[in-house]
């Protein structure tokens, strides 16, 4: 009897081990090669000087649903009630242009809101195809927009007087970077790079690398990832490439002007988050997280689920301190 007990107590340890290994393992992204290298702070989240403008749920029509835009002080957490609700139609592509929050909502229409919820206005509204991406590069709205037909193009606005403009035709819809100051999208058929400033009218057309471009620094360095490695190369004029990190199970790496914070995560769903600076040329790993990053400042690295669910966490980047920001 004892031992039929003893293995009844093992087999639940084990059935509540594989549970938890398989929600930490399906809280992270399933790794869709675009979404390594996607611009930060244009998904779900972003940082406004010492606030962070962020997704959570919200009560719609009756119902919790992941579709909140919120702003609160990141000096606060989830005890704290000066959380403010933007807007409950958030989906996602989070920009923001002086004290005007953009963003798609859930019909895919482009939204602007005030900062402090006032003013919540309609600035493109579907008609048909959609909008994939949205990128504020100082005063131009550049988003990529697909038609009936799947062929998608980049548009560039005006911010000062809202004039639209197709600038790049036949392009993939899952590409949008910011190359010092101007917009980065790749060819349909993942050929060309094209890198365009509306303000100068300058296009310029390079081949494409064979690795998965991760963004770039103010001095138009390319940072780039293929099997596990982190390389930079000076230009898309040489192939000097250089490789600055090595790390297993790379899934996420966000790339600013001067640094980068990078997301290994194991078979068990173990997330480990390391910053690089580029200047001192040192990695460093701030901590294991429970969720994967999503953005970050000087101060704070930014995480939650890929999927929606769990807690909104914040990591101090000089202790590696997790603390909870917004409880679901």
């Amino acid at each position: 009897m004892k031992k039929i007990i003893k293995w009844l107590v093992l087999l639940s340890i084990f059935a509540t081990l594989s549970l938890y290994i398989a929600y930490r393992f399906n809280n992270i992204e399933k790794g869709e090669e675009y979404e390594r290298g996607k611009t930060p702070g244009c998904y779900f989240v972003t940082f406004s000087g010492d606030q962070l403008i962020y997704k959570d749920d919200v009560l719609f029509d009756g119902n919790y649903e992941n579709r909140g835009l919120y702003i609160k002080s990141i000096y606060t957490d989830y005890e704290s009630e000066d959380d403010l609700l933007l807007s409950n139609d958030f989906y996602m592509c989070v920009n923001i242009y002086k004290d005007w929050v953009y963003f798609l909502d859930t019909e895919n229409n482009l939204q602007k809101v005030k900062f402090d919820g006032s003013i919540e206005e309609c600035v493109i509204r579907r008609e048909s195809g959609y909008i994939s991406d949205v990128l504020i590069l100082n005063d131009i709205l550049y988003f990529i927009r697909s038609n009936e037909f799947e062929k998608s193009s980049l548009y560039a606005m005006e911010l000062y007087n809202n004039e639209i403009k197709e600038v790049v035709e036949d392009i993939d819809f899952k590409y949008l970077y910011d190359y010092c100051g101007s917009a980065c999208v790749i060819s349909r058929d993942n050929e060309k790079v094209i890198i365009y400033n509306h303000q100068s009218g300058h296009k310029q057309v390079y081949d494409n690398l064979d690795t998965e471009i991760q963004g770039f620094l103010l001095n138009g360095a390319i940072i780039h990832y293929s099997r596990d490695k982190i390389i930079i190369r000076d230009s898309f004029e040489t192939e000097n490439d250089e490789v600055i990190v090595e790390l297993e199970n790379i899934y996420r790496i966000i790339v600013h002007h001067d640094d980068m914070v990078i997301a290994t995560a194991n078979q068990y769903g173990v997330i480990q988050i390391y910053e690089y600076r580029f200047k001192k040329d040192k990695l460093k790993r701030i901590a294991i997280a429970n969720y994967p990053p999503r953005d970050y400042n000087d101060k704070f690295i930014v995480c939650f689920s890929d999927t929606g669910h769990g807690n909104v966490e914040l990591i101090d980047r000089k202790s590696g301190e997790i603390k909870i920001f917004s409880f679901k």
